[in-house]
């Protein structure tokens, strides 16, 4: 290989681990390449193609890696990368190394949703870890007060506890008739005695310690976690986000580039909605939300109270408004429920394998936004098109077997070899 035969980096996607078009045969190879020279040296890089932060990363490093060595061993040989979809971001993680970046002529990218980590507002994720506990804790205490409350009503009311014995022996009498295995049980041998004083006392104690235990276990683990939030190093994890947010972002800096998407890229609009999916439980957790939500719970507790142990009659118009705002606190509080169960386990879900942009822990999802953008941070010297590919197949593949693309690659190819500051490539 001649020392300044020029070297083209043929870079695949996610899931395509070597597809056909890095090949030097691949028509995009054929017919771009000689734009570089007829004894331009093709290089196919192939990766695992994982949808993970960590294989883009290592195979970053992989690429940087076959950039210092082509350049060791044919100094000052130009290098061109033309990389598809996530292999946009690999390229970009491979150029962070400035060294590496000084070897790069230019990127070319198809279709590349280029990732982008923003920090997350850390005092308002405190106040969201805080009004989900706040949220926990008067779920525990509605829970707590209904048990407690039956044991109070055994213990104060008489007739009351008459009528649930009645309705218990009832129910042991129907699980006999049912149930087999319960031919033998005779409900009435223990009706006299469940009927006592002593009994009665006994069951109104047992709920209302039942509802303190419960109480206590379902309380306690919120009391730490409301400890951890006042406590939380808001500093430290200031640096963790930095370091996440420089890890994470794909930028080119002075590298020229040039982006090419395709109009209708199915790719980028299942990113787009897997963004918005994603972002679902941090737009639910608002103040105002929570404010709802506990009007909502007084709203049902009052409304229960006036259907079921009232004697007064109502008109249909009364009826009616009961019943609207019945459905309005019942639907409020399916959305706060949901927020309060999605905030842990939503964002893992849509950021999991082959869904989103690979899997991340919970810490690093709560601290850091990911998402992607059509073009990278910094990128100071680039060029973008968008094409609209006809024919039929995914738009997001068209890109690396499209005629107008080709020639919009090799005509961006000219371009850098007639404006490199390197005499050498000037033809």
């Amino acid at each position: 290989m001649s020392n300044k035969r020029a070297i083209l980096h043929l870079v695949h996607g996610t899931f395509a681990r070597d597809a056909e078009w890095i090949h030097p045969d691949s028509p995009l190879a054929e017919k771009t390449g000689h734009t570089l020279g007829d004894d331009v040296h093709i290089e196919p890089f192939n990766w695992s193609g994982d949808n993970s932060h960590t294989a883009r990363k290592t195979a970053g490093v992989a690429l940087a890696d076959k950039i210092r060595s082509f350049n060791r061993q044919n100094p000052g040989s130009p290098q061109y990368i033309v990389a598809h979809s996530h292999g946009g971001n690999v390229a970009a993680y491979a150029l962070s190394d400035s060294d590496v970046s000084a070897n790069v002529v230019g990127v070319v990218c198809l279709g590349t949703p280029f990732i982008k980590a923003r920090a997350r507002d850390l005092v308002g994720s405190r106040r969201l870890i805080q009004s989900i506990l706040i949220a926990s804790i008067l779920m525990v205490l509605l829970l707590v007060t209904g048990i407690a409350k039956q044991g109070i009503d055994i213990f104060g009311n008489q007739q009351e506890y008459e009528q649930l014995i009645e309705k218990m022996m009832e129910d042991m009498k129907e699980l006999k008739e049912n149930n087999q295995f319960f031919r033998n049980l005779d409900p009435n041998k223990d009706e006299e005695f469940y009927k006592t004083q002593g009994m009665r006392w006994y069951l109104a104690c047992f709920f209302i310690l039942l509802a303190i235990g419960v109480g206590w276990l379902m309380i306690k683990p919120i009391v730490k976690l409301w400890r951890f939030a006042l406590q939380m190093k808001l500093p430290g994890l200031s640096q963790r986000q930095l370091e996440l947010t420089t890890r994470l972002t794909a930028v080119f800096n002075r590298t020229p580039l040039l982006v090419i998407d395709a109009k209708g890229d199915e790719a980028a609009w299942w990113l787009t909605t897997i963004i918005r999916i994603a972002s679902l439980p941090y737009r639910i957790w608002r103040p105002s939300n929570l404010t709802l939500a506990g009007i909502a719970v007084i709203s049902i507790l009052v409304i229960m109270q006036i259907f079921f142990h009232s004697e007064t009659s109502f008109s249909m118009t009364q009826m009616l408004i009961f019943m609207a705002l019945l459905f309005f606190s019942l639907s409020t509080l399916v959305v706060y429920t949901a927020g309060w169960l999605l905030c842990l386990t939503w964002p893992a879900v849509f950021r999991s394998h082959m869904l989103g942009f690979g899997k991340d822990d919970f810490l690093q999802n709560f601290i850091v936004e990911i998402t992607s953008t059509e073009t990278p941070e910094n990128a100071t010297r680039m060029s973008k098109h968008t094409v609209n590919l006809h024919g039929k197949g995914l738009h997001h593949s068209g890109l690396y077997q499209e005629e107008q693309v080709f020639e919009l690659i090799s005509n961006w190819f000219k371009n850098l070899k007639q404006h490199h500051n390197d005499p050498q490539l000037i033809h």
